[in-house]
């Protein structure tokens, strides 16, 4: 039978140098794929999924009471982090949804879309926000419902959205 290489490399700890490990490996037919040695940007994505898997469960729940447990909430985790948990570099996707899609242009008009509808949100928002300008012109003060003044971040959105650039609105009408 021929030899496959995993396509993750990983790294030289002793769990994938062991033997157990390599007579696993070899029983399947599959060759372990090592990283270089000091060398994290070999295998980024497992380094970066490990690193917020620790991060976000395993050192908040700090002891599992079993083995059987840890399996599961662990498992949980993962199954939210490929499913529910959106990520930056996906444009605010999850796994899930980028690997359903397999296109890139649906993504992109996907994320145009939502571009879109948030600008939209924001600006009915401001919208509804009675404004006051400010005595040395600035950026603008608001009073919100009575309550104490706060400065408007967004006291020229209505200018700022007139004054995009004329292909950026038409990309995003498109969309």
């Amino acid at each position: 039978m021929p030899r496959k290489f995993i396509s993750e490399q990983s790294d030289r700890g002793s769990p994938n140098t062991s033997g157990i490990t390599q007579e696993f490996f070899e029983a399947l037919g599959a060759e372990l794929s090592f990283a270089r040695v000091r060398r994290p940007t070999d295998n980024a994505l497992s380094e970066r999924f490990y690193g917020t898997v620790k991060k976000e469960e395993i050192y908040l729940v700090g002891n599992y009471p079993d083995e059987t447990s840890a399996r599961e909430e662990i498992g949980g985790y993962v199954e939210t982090y490929h499913r529910s948990r959106l990520h930056q570099a996906l444009f605010n996707f999850t796994p899930a949804h980028v690997h359903e899609i397999n296109n890139k242009s649906v993504r992109l008009r996907e994320l145009n879309e939502l571009k879109r509808r948030t600008r939209e949100r924001r600006k009915a928002y401001w919208a509804t926000i009675k404004r006051q300008p400010t005595a040395d012109g600035g950026r603008g003060v608001v009073q919100v419902r009575g309550e104490s003044e706060i400065v408007d971040p967004g006291a020229f959105t209505e200018e700022i959205f007139d004054r995009q650039r004329p292909e950026f609105q038409k990309a995003n009408d498109e969309g």
